[in-house]
C-alpha cells in the first residue's frame, strides 16, 4: 500500500510538472502567431497546388501558403558567402505570404509576394539576426549568395522562434 501510495504521488507530481512547463512554453512570446493556423504535413509537392485550391474554396479561410520546413520541426543548413567568407545558416524555404500569414513582423521592406514574380526564385526575406551576423544597418537591397546562386533581399523580419527555446535565435 505504502508503494502504490508513493507511486501515485511521483505521477501526480511529475503530471502537474509537465502541465507547468507546458503552460510556460505556451506563454512565451515566439515571434509569431501559431494560433488559427493548421499545417498540414505532405508527401512531395505533387498535390499541393490542388490543395490549395480547395482550400481557398472553403469558407473561413483567409489563406494559404506553404514551406519546405515546418516551424519548430527543422531547418535546412546553406552556406551563405559574403566575399571570401562562408558562413552555414539556417533557411526556411517558403512561399509568398508566409511571414505576413503567420503574423511574422516586417520591419523594413515587405513580404515576399506572389504578384512579384522574381520573389519564388530570386528574392529572399532575411531576419534581425541574420543582419545583425552581416553587420547590415539596412538589408533592403542586398544581395546573399547562397548555395552559389544571388538573391536579393526584399524585406526584413523580426526575430522569431523556429527552433526550440533553448536554441538562441540564429
Amino acid at each position: 500500500l505504502g508503494f502504490q501510495f508513493v507511486l501515485t504521488f511521483l505521477t501526480f507530481s511529475v503530471s502537474l510538472a509537465f502541465m507547468q512547463e507546458s503552460n510556460t512554453i505556451k506563454e512565451k512570446p515566439w515571434g509569431y502567431q501559431p494560433e488559427h493556423e493548421l499545417v498540414v504535413r505532405m508527401n512531395g509537392a505533387g498535390n499541393f497546388a490542388a490543395l490549395v485550391n480547395e482550400l481557398q474554396h472553403i469558407p473561413g479561410v483567409e489563406a494559404v501558403t506553404g514551406s519546405r520546413q515546418s516551424l519548430g520541426q527543422f531547418t535546412m543548413q546553406t552556406p551563405v558567402t559574403e566575399g571570401l567568407a562562408e558562413t552555414r545558416i539556417n533557411a526556411l524555404n517558403v512561399l509568398p505570404g508566409f511571414a505576413r500569414q503567420l503574423g511574422i513582423p516586417i520591419i523594413a521592406g515587405r513580404d515576399l509576394d506572389a504578384k512579384y514574380p522574381a520573389d519564388t526564385a530570386q528574392s529572399v526575406l532575411v531576419n534581425a539576426a541574420f543582419s545583425q551576423l552581416m553587420h547590415w544597418t539596412n538589408p533592403v537591397g542586398q544581395v546573399v549568395k547562397m548555395s552559389g546562386k544571388s538573391y536579393t533581399v526584399v524585406g526584413e523580419t523580426g526575430d522569431f522562434h523556429f527552433e526550440r527555446f533553448e536554441n538562441p535565435i540564429d
